[in-house]
């Protein structure tokens, strides 16, 4: 019996490698460069025929598509646009080459991934990809055995940190995969397992010291939490209420952490003292924050240029959306906030709060905050996986959602 695949399907399969082999970064090579840039190389090719014509039947691409279609043509091009200004050339060409993989990979997520048997591929990935770096995680925490050699920084000699060289990173690539995971089994409706994996992940996260690791998981157990709540007490009818209920929820509890934060008194330098060691890097990282808004603030519009916050801060920010603010402007980083905003606010529908929304509302705040763990988060291929994955099955849950409620309301009619 013959098995056919369709070119569609073959690259199907080859992003899913892909993302699986983003967990061992640069370590398995073949004739001098890592596996996972044969298979990019591959899907580049394969990907040529598609490219027009993806921008050919642009209008006829959904919103969230067009959004990202265009984000990459613009960072593309701006990106090249800022080797007039950028300070230092050669850190310029190092940051080049790895958005140039990012704004690959979101491209390959716009023109692949089309049905739900296609999303769910990719969460398998993610989901292979998360037990693999458990699996490590494991070993090297029972074992005492550190599968990344090549560390260079002597306070990571004795941490967990997988293939990824530092423990904050593996952190946030654990936590990457929860989520994604997290999606996966909300539209397969399979709790346990999902819990099982967290459970697991939180266990390694541990082990990683990674405060904003823990915290990040703290965070989402929260939201899940509130959201269950709210899909309890809230109308399954009226989704507005529930909306409201949402907002009125968060509301009291963001005044409640400003209120605590006032009465503690004193600067933000005094405040995180009171709470952390003398060996911990918070006020460091105030520093490096402080610096990089200084570069954002001057390139407000285009950037500084890729990489470049490094060059003139001495270090990268540690922050996500500080990084691209800093880096590529303030068009850039406010499509990304644009689209975590429509991520977060598709909890909400005409159905009222159902499991899968609740993920979504979880994503956001544990996204935003296990983005200051890494020195770098965009670097982590996965994440940008994830994000756009929550983006785009987000918004055809709700097309699905809106579409069975016509047909609804027009049989109510008939009838």
């Amino acid at each position: 019996m013959k098995v056919k695949i369709s070119a569609r399907q073959l690259k199907s399969y080859l992003f899913g490698l892909l993302v699986i082999s983003f967990n061992f970064g640069d370590y398995f090579k073949i004739a001098g460069r890592a596996y996972s840039q044969y298979i990019a190389a591959v899907l580049m090719l394969l990907s040529i025929p598609e490219l027009m014509g993806v921008f050919r039947q642009y209008k006829k691409q959904g919103q969230e598509k067009r959004i990202v279609l265009f984000l990459v043509v613009f960072w593309a091009a701006a990106s090249m646009v800022q080797v007039f200004w950028v300070g230092d050339i050669a850190s310029w060409k190092l940051g080049i080459r790895s958005l140039f993989i990012n704004l690959f990979i979101c491209f390959e997520m716009c023109v692949l991934f089309r049905n739900n048997q296609e999303y769910l591929l990719v969460m398998k990935s993610i989901e292979v990809s998360l037990l693999l770096s458990i699996a490590v995680g494991l070993c090297e925490v029972f074992v005492g055995i550190h599968f990344d050699t090549n560390v260079q920084e002597a306070a990571f000699r004795d941490e967990i940190r997988s293939f990824l060289g530092n423990p904050n990173d593996y952190a946030t690539w654990i936590i990457l995969c929860l989520l994604g995971v997290t999606l996966y089994y909300a539209k397969r409706k399979r709790r346990y397992i999902c819990i099982v994996e967290w459970v697991l992940g939180l266990f390694v996260i541990y082990h990683t010291g990674s405060r904003s690791g823990m915290l990040s998981v703290l965070t989402a157990v929260f939201f899940i939490i509130m959201g269950n709540a709210l899909k309890f007490v809230g109308s399954t009818r009226d989704g507005a209420t529930g909306k409201k209920k949402a907002f009125h929820v968060l509301g009291i509890v963001s005044a409640m952490a400003l209120g605590g934060l006032f009465l503690l008194g004193g600067d933000v330098v005094a405040i995180i003292n009171k709470f952390s060691s003398a060996s911990t890097s918070d006020v460091f990282r105030l520093k490096i924050i402080e610096g990089s808004l200084g570069v954002a603030l001057k390139y407000v519009l285009m950037g500084a240029g890729a990489n470049q916050t490094t060059f003139y801060v001495g270090i990268n920010p540690h922050n996500f959306l500080l990084e691209l603010f800093a880096d590529y402007g303030i068009l850039v980083a406010a499509v990304i906030i644009y689209i975590l905003w429509k991520i977060f606010i598709r909890m909400f529908d005409e159905k009222g709060i159902t499991a899968y929304g609740i993920a979504c509302y979880a994503f956001v705040p544990t996204f935003l905050l296990i983005s200051i763990a890494s020195s770098s988060m965009a670097r982590l291929r996965i994440m940008w996986v994830v994000l756009l994955l929550y983006y785009f099955v987000s918004a055809e849950q709700t097309k699905e959602r809106k579409s069975r409620i016509k047909i609804l309301n027009l049989h109510r009619r008939v009838m």
